[in-house]
């Protein structure tokens, strides 16, 4: 009878550490999802502005936040932004508990960029940041955000943000 018992024990012990180590994993990506998950509410007003850059809607522009010596850009891209034919948001990424990156790929007459922009929010109200030179300072303290600049399909090399 004891070796019947201390066979079945020797069988417990692999399948609870299988059970053990399994459980483990899931906690581990339970909590890596939620540490980069974005917010339903930031995530709503990139739905909006991405269906709004849809329809080539200028009250898009009314979503975003400009810095004033920026804010010239606001009416620049009513009159004249390139005409969108699609957009998709690629990935989202979280730089802090205020700023989000997402990352999305637009068509534009033939030509596919990909860009940065941002999401975050600034004096309580959740706003789209299409460049990252429009970012509150107070946002990327210790944040390298150089990373988040791009470079245009234009073919010059220039820096685009």
């Amino acid at each position: 009878m004891i070796f019947i018992e201390s066979k079945m024990n020797n069988t417990r012990k692999p399948i609870f550490f299988i059970f053990l180590v399994v459980v483990l994993i899931i906690v581990v990506l339970v909590i890596l999802s939620i540490g980069n998950t974005i917010p339903r509410e930031y995530k709503n007003l990139v739905t909006q502005f991405i269906e709004l850059r849809g329809e080539n809607n200028p009250d898009v522009y009314e979503l975003c936040f400009y810095k004033p010596e920026y804010e010239y850009f606001k009416q620049m891209m009513i009159d004249g932004a390139p005409r969108l034919l699609s957009m998709e948001v690629v990935q989202y990424e979280k730089i802090n508990d205020k700023l989000y990156v997402f990352l999305t790929k637009a068509e534009l007459a033939e030509i596919y960029e990909m860009g940065y922009s941002f999401v975050a929010k600034i004096d309580g109200e959740i706003r789209i940041i299409i460049n990252a030179r429009d970012i509150p300072d107070d946002l990327i303290e210790g944040v390298d955000i150089d990373k988040y600049h791009y470079y245009g399909s234009n073919g010059t090399g220039e820096l685009l943000s």
